[in-house]
């Protein structure tokens, strides 16, 4: 019975580790801990079951882990959180200096950008259609 008691104490301090050390995966061994203490408390099972048991729960909940965490975004392609290039895909602008032979520029916003696309007049309105180094790729609108 005491030994359960110190598997509860364990699984909890693992998960306050956790908090402290967040994407840390101390949560998933504090719940295998959690887990057999309850088994532990319920029935009356050597030190050596507990720890195979703690071992298989903690394998377990490790893998149920990263099943929850591998599509949490982290497989998502390229942030665009902090990215302010990345989010002009998709901005409406227009042609500064003519597009000749693919190549020209666009104010987008409040900037102007070297601009790669169909030849254009200056004045046309654009759509960016992506990003190629420190050039948008645009199309008419």
């Amino acid at each position: 019975m005491a030994n359960g008691w110190l598997w509860a104490l364990a699984g909890l301090v693992l998960i306050g580790a956790e908090v402290l050390m967040p994407g840390v995966f101390m949560l998933w061994l504090g719940i295998a801990a959690l887990a057999t203490a309850a088994v532990a408390v319920a029935l009356p099972i050597s030190l050596e079951v507990q720890l195979a048991l703690f071992a298989l729960t903690a394998l377990l909940s490790c893998v149920a882990g990263w099943l929850v965490y591998r599509n949490t975004g982290r497989n998502r392609g390229p942030a665009t959180v902090n990215d302010p290039r990345a989010r002009m895909v998709g901005s409406i602008g227009h042609v500064t200096e003519p597009i000749r032979d693919g190549h020209g520029k666009v104010r987008i916003g409040d900037s102007d950008w070297l601009a790669e696309g169909p030849d254009l007049a200056a004045g046309a309105a654009v759509r960016v259609k992506g990003l190629s180094g420190t050039a948008v790729k645009v199309e008419a609108v």
